[in-house]
């Protein structure tokens, strides 16, 4: 059997237990957090012509990577076909 496949010992299932991380069902709060977190970058566009939101941006392009998209064409795709999805948590007053 491969080495990714290998089955979990009990001592690391303990320690995951103990881990600092989220569990996987929690989405509202690894948003809230990733939100947070990128609200701290300071925005290097000008004031004129600026539509979207930074953070709006940056999390889009950001979940569109992590969901396989390898480029700007399907970083836009994965906006527009997750929109609904999207305007649950991001602002997006001019849409994708």
């Amino acid at each position: 059997m491969g080495q990714g496949f290998a089955q979990v010992s009990p001592t690391s299932s303990a320690q995951a237990a103990s881990s600092s991380l989220l569990p996987a069902t929690d989405c509202e709060q690894v948003q809230q957090r990733l939100q947070a977190h990128f609200s701290k970058l300071v925005d290097p566009r000008g004031h004129q012509g600026v539509r979207h939101p930074l953070v709006s941006i940056v999390m889009i392009a950001l979940l569109a990577t992590i969901g396989g998209a390898s480029g700007w064409d399907e970083i836009e795709l994965y906006g527009i076909s997750h929109q609904p999805w999207l305007l649950s948590f991001l602002a997006l007053p001019w849409g994708i």
